[in-house]
């Protein structure tokens, strides 16, 4: 199991279902499975609508302001979109005929809100291909609109990485769209490092196989790079500057934009953490799953060196594979796990009581730091 998202408003959720042992091409059937947790009927081993798939999917995302639009991406990079509204065929297209197309898997899937222009359908999407690509929903069909790629010989010289690739692309694992810039993101790589990157980039990347001048480089700067991969990166919806990240190195990192160098940095005992998220409602509060199959609180405005909570997710030897807070309901964390299980967190209320001041404390300990 790779992916879970909430779609906050009526409460449902997703999650998909994969095998993790691929030796070579992937050829299992999967699916996309949709429980809503407000119906009388809800079952937990009987989802309310299965979308089948002939490949592992590998990230899944609700449109924020369309509840009935999914999009998913595939082990392979290909790339779908439904209508779940439309019962009887709710596929709207896919990427599978696309000249371009992702080439490897998706791990990152993020829709593009424009102002003024509620309801459209565009997102941007990643994978460890090194490629971010820019979709739109036109005429039912995926048009490509723009792309970029992360090569290791046009990193900045300071910030290099190992890559393994025929064309030194840089395999993108994990990347955020900041909340109120909506042209910067940061991304997180196979290699361990951190970039920010912008949207607006018109330098010309050196690469086969598009048309000459199409993908650009994004990158802007570097931040001091993960041991390990980068399972997550997440801008703070408090903080234009400050991001969190984390890693297979077992650290939970603050940046701000402003600097290369972590603001904090939190170490686990021991393991890698898989997955990590801000709370929505709080400012100093994170949750993140792990290798050893623990979800992990943390509340900065209390503990600055451990956890305040510590939860064993499912049964001994399981790996902590995806994690997902309710932004309409901050009170359920949702979880899920190497051996298929999904969890439902509440939360308990010390770390659902918002302090007055903690968004003042979370811009002074980035103030502090520059």
């Amino acid at each position: 199991m790779y992916n879970y998202t909430f779609e906050d408003s009526n409460s449902l959720s997703v999650l998909t279902f994969n095998q993790t042992d691929h030796i070579s091409w992937c050829e299992h059937s999967s699916s996309v499975d949709i429980w809503s947790l407000n119906r009388k009927d809800f079952d937990p081993k009987k989802p309310n609508l299965t979308l089948e798939t002939d490949c592992c999917i590998t990230y899944v995302s609700f449109h924020p302001e369309l509840p009935a639009v999914i999009v998913a991406g595939k082990l392979n990079g290909e790339i779908m979109l439904w209508d779940i509204s439309k019962e009887d065929d709710p596929l709207l297209a896919s990427t599978e005929t696309a000249v371009f197309n992702h080439r490897e898997p998706i791990t990152g899937l993020h829709w593009l809100l424009q102002f003024g222009r509620h309801g459209k359908i565009q997102f941007a999407s990643c994978s460890l291909d090194g490629k971010i690509m820019l979709w739109s929903f036109e005429d039912g069909k995926l048009k490509l609109t723009n792309g970029f790629i992360i090569l290791a010989k046009l990193l900045p010289r300071n910030f290099p990485i190992k890559t393994h690739r025929d064309n030194e692309e840089v395999g993108i694992s994990s990347m955020s769209i900041n909340v109120e810039d909506r042209s910067i993101f940061v991304i997180g790589t196979e290699g361990g490092g951190i970039f920010q990157c912008s949207f607006d980039s018109l330098v010309p990347a050196p690469y086969s196989g598009f048309t000459a001048g199409f993908l650009k480089n994004p990158i802007n700067m570097g931040f001091e790079r993960h041991s390990g991969q980068v399972t997550s990166v997440q801008f703070s919806p408090f903080s234009r500057n400050v991001f969190l990240s984390s890693g297979s190195d077992g650290e939970l990192r603050l940046y701000s934009l402003l600097q290369p160098k972590p603001l904090m940095t939190l170490q686990l005992p021991s393991g890698g953490i898989n997955a990590a998220q801000w709370s929505p409602i709080r400012a100093l509060v994170l949750s993140c799953v792990c290798s050893n199959g623990q979800l992990h609180v943390w509340d900065l405005l209390v503990n600055e060196k451990a956890p305040v909570e510590i939860n064993s997710m499912t049964v001994e030897k399981s790996v902590g594979m995806a994690l997902q807070m309710n932004k309409e309901n901050a009170s359920l964390l949702a979880t899920s796990s190497s051996d298929g299980t999904v969890q439902v967190w509440e939360l308990s209320g010390a770390v659902l009581a918002t302090d007055t001041g903690e968004e003042l404390k979370l811009q002074a300990l980035a103030k502090a730091i520059e």
